[in-house]
């Protein structure tokens, strides 16, 4: 007596994730939010765009991949709950898959018109709150049945001020979406420039700076349904080679001017001045390494932001150091 039953479930919940599917794939207009940061509704697949300021061109999310990718962050998986609907809009969603079912044989119809029935008393009974239903989303959608199998609700509800639901799969966070943005990263190969850049010369200053058209800010914006974070590394110091016969500018080895080039009469912001010659150094040059500090942090519009570890990637150069004689006569 049970058989027909469980049989139309399992088929319901079939037919469920496949217009959920197509739903979900295809252009919906955008639909104002409220309470949400004033963000703007576009449904569509987690995204990124990777790049250099605000002209940066789209690219593929790629978490675990970039130059600060850590070993702690997993990658996003086959499916996951993110942003997706006011309760307004999930009534319009319920409806539209209502219309694309009616053309379903029944049972299937009559399953599905209970179904309607069932989430519009759900959704009816959040009516005045604030908050945001989380939608189901999957990159891959032919694991939608496994993603299923530990969470059956295809929406959960997310009050503004109450936590992240506890739930088998992954409920996408503006914390978590901006560590799959820091990981996907992309960041310059470390490199100084040196003034003198041949040889340097004891008790003279060697100019130390950064070329600001390569090392700027560096942004990798990740969005899943109506969120959207920002994670920008910015080199904020350079730490000075230590453990040399130098004297340092700024006297602790940390530069927080990096872009000083040399001019000529003026003082250093960030310099190394040695105080013997390499000439007993292996291949009579000074192996001195820089880092350079990569500051990150994101914001979303959601209105929360906050900081992220900072990335230390670092450079050796090769310094040949001469020492000038000078003859000193005295008149008399």
């Amino acid at each position: 007596m049970r058989t027909r039953p469980m049989i139309g479930r399992t088929r319901l919940a079939a037919v469920l994730a496949g217009l959920l599917a197509v739903i979900a794939l295809q252009p919906t207009p955008a639909l104002a939010q409220t309470g949400w940061g004033g963000a703007s509704f576009v449904d569509q697949l987690l995204a990124a765009e990777a790049g250099v300021e605000m002209s940066s061109p789209d690219a593929e999310l790629r978490p675990g991949e970039g130059s600060l990718a850590g070993s702690n962050t997993p990658p996003p998986p086959p499916c996951w709950y993110q942003p997706g609907y006011t309760s307004t809009q999930l009534v319009e969603l319920i409806n539209r898959i209502w219309q694309a079912a009616r053309n379903e044989a029944e049972p299937i119809v009559s399953l599905i018109a209970a179904w309607r029935r069932d989430w519009r008393g759900r959704v009816s009974g959040h009516s005045g709150e604030d908050g945001l239903w989380f939608t189901t989303h999957c990159s891959d959608w032919s694991t939608i049945g496994v993603f299923r199998l530990a969470n059956p609700d295809p929406f959960l509800w997310v009050p503004t001020a109450g936590p992240v639901p506890l739930v088998a799969g992954v409920v996408l966070t503006p914390e978590q979406l901006a560590q799959y943005a820091r990981d996907s990263i992309v960041l310059p190969d470390t490199k100084v420039e040196l003034n003198p850049a041949a040889r340097s010369t004891v008790n003279l200053d060697t100019w130390v700076w950064l070329d600001r058209s390569v090392f700027r800010p560096v942004r990798v914006r990740a969005q899943a349904g109506p969120l959207v974070v920002d994670a920008i590394a910015t080199p904020s110091k350079l730490l000075l080679p230590r453990f040399m016969p130098a004297e340092l500018t700024p006297s602790n080895g940390v530069c927080t001017d990096l872009y000083g080039s040399y001019e000529r009469g003026q003082e250093p912001s960030c310099a190394i001045r040695f105080l013997r010659s390499s000439a007993r150094e292996p291949g009579l040059r000074y192996i001195a390494d820089f880092t350079l500090v990569w500051t990150v942090t994101w914001t979303s519009n959601w209105g929360v932001a906050g900081t992220l570890p900072d990335g230390q990637f670092s450079d050796s150069a090769q310094i040949a150091v001469q020492e000038v004689q000078t003859i000193v006569t005295g008149g008399g």
